[in-house]
């Protein structure tokens, strides 16, 4: 059997059962309430401790390079975007319940049109579904497999 969360927390905090907030986030994100979905997370991000505080951050700037996104500011979905990736890669491929690496490949893909637009400029229509936010079970051995993405840290520092 696989374990659950190989970030760097394995065995402590929100590795083995996902929190109610980060289930609530779940939820909002992949109904694309971005904004909600940010809003969701506050209250737990401030009272968290490391490392669970990074990787909730993590999933809060998640939201918001998509919320920055779909409202057409190219500069604020980038810059999120660039730092999510900054505070996820260390937990992929799962941790808190999520599968962290799949929501990296979401981004990336979705995100490939978009890291040469000026600021100022509009945003590609997406050619990509928008990124989603999935569970796991401690016992997917599969997703301890799944790959970071390659692209991720090139793409993440030319978007800055």
């Amino acid at each position: 059997m696989g374990t659950c969360g190989a970030g760097p927390d394995a065995g402590v905090g929100l590795t083995r059962v996902t929190h109610p907030e980060v289930e609530h986030w779940l939820e909002l994100f992949n109904a694309g309430e971005y904004f909600e979905a940010h809003e969701s997370l506050e209250g737990l991000w401030l009272t968290a401790q490391e490392p669970e505080k990074t990787f909730l951050k993590g999933l809060i700037h998640a939201a918001v390079a998509l919320y920055q996104y779909r409202r057409g500011n190219a500069h604020g979905a980038r810059v999120k975007c660039a730092s999510m990736f900054r505070y996820l890669r260390p937990y992929a491929p799962t941790h808190g319940g999520l599968a962290v690496g799949s929501l990296l490949l979401d981004f990336e893909r979705f995100y490939r049109d978009a890291g040469w637009v000026s600021d100022g400029s509009p945003l590609p229509h997406p050619t990509e579904p928008w990124p989603t936010a999935r569970r796991v079970l401690c016992d997917e051995t599969a997703l301890n497999d799944l790959p970071i993405p390659l692209g991720s840290r090139s793409q993440a520092e030319e978007m800055r």
